[in-house]
């Protein structure tokens, strides 16, 4: 079955966490979900209000998300898809995945977190995580178990990625299960959902630092 198709049922709340130009919020609207897309950078969000403009599912919050309320600094890539608030990830990656890239300048924004946005739209479904690094900060700010999350896992930052698990794992009184997507590629990696010892053993084998990065599903049971 597709990723999303399993994941994502009409009716469903979904958060865009670096939803950037709105394209995979574009397609959760198309499988019948309700979305609020986060995205703080401005020539991202003049993007997505435009394409959004006439759906009645989607709400932007032009914020960035964090372990608290405040005012976050944004490294503003001359590719917005790689734009992150992490400096760890930028000096991570910048040597060889992202070798022609660069960070050109940067900017305040405004951060609030998880916590606050579900006491505003109330508790999502799915909530995606996509910010290049920023993840685990992300999900410092949420203490409400939900039913799916994913975040974007890249091998030079696996460390971040277990965090998360871990931190997601407690969060759901370890009762979780996780799965992988490699790629882009719309159907999972494992045929069944492994439990958390066995999508750590898998992402501390991935060492391709070049091409290699995929989404880690984790579902509370």
């Amino acid at each position: 079955m597709n990723i999303l198709d399993e994941i994502i049922k009409k009716g469903d709340l979904v958060f865009d966490v670096g939803c950037n130009t709105g394209g995979k919020s574009d397609i959760y609207i198309k499988l019948g979900a309700s979305v609020v897309g986060f995205e703080p950078q401005p020539q991202c969000i003049k993007k997505i209000l435009e394409k959004f403009k006439d759906h009645k599912n989607f709400k932007l919050e032009p914020i960035g998300l964090g372990s608290s309320k405040g005012v976050g600094i944004i490294y503003e890539s001359n590719a917005h898809t790689i734009s992150s608030m992490s400096v760890e990830f930028i000096n991570t990656t910048k040597d060889e995945r992202f070798k022609d890239y660069s960070w050109v300048r940067k900017f305040e924004i405004a951060v609030d977190t998880l916590d606050h946005m579900i006491e505003k739209h109330g508790i999502p479904a799915f909530i995606k995580i996509d910010v290049e690094g920023y993840e685990y900060e992300v999900l410092s700010g949420l203490h409400t178990p939900i039913d799916t999350i994913s975040i974007e896992f890249t091998p030079e930052l696996c460390g971040k990625a277990i965090k998360c698990i871990e931190y997601l794992d407690e969060l759901n009184h370890n009762k979780t299960l996780f799965n992988y997507g490699c790629r882009e590629e719309a159907v999972f990696t494992f045929d069944k959902w492994v439990d958390k010892y066995d999508i750590i053993k898998f992402l501390e084998s991935i060492d391709d630092y070049a091409v290699e990065f995929g989404d880690v599903y984790i579902k509370k049971l």
